[in-house]
């Protein structure tokens, strides 16, 4: 399975694969540091995101407020993208 880039010029076509993440060493630990960066982020939502039951008081406020803090950071983290895109 691979990606196929033919918007290159008419007579070329290549396949991508997986592969190519790790054929520069540049690239390779762009690629690693993503990998490990993801991991970790969702790893830290999920164990704070189920563990809001276990905070002190009501467990329905407690979801509500955890539930609330992401619209913002929803709101923000679109514009600060939209931001970042338009100047590249």
């Amino acid at each position: 399975m691979g990606f196929t880039a033919s918007g290159l010029s008419p007579s070329y076509s290549r396949t991508f694969s997986i592969l190519d993440l790790f054929k520069t060493p540049n690239l390779r630990a762009k690629t690693l540091n993503l990998f490990f960066s993801w991991f970790v982020n969702s790893g830290t939502y999920y164990g704070l995101s189920l563990s809001t039951s276990d905070l002190g008081g009501n467990p329905y406020f407690n979801f509500f407020l955890s539930a609330a803090v992401e619209i913002p950071a929803y709101l923000i983290n679109l514009f600060l993208l939209n931001k970042v895109c338009e100047d590249r």
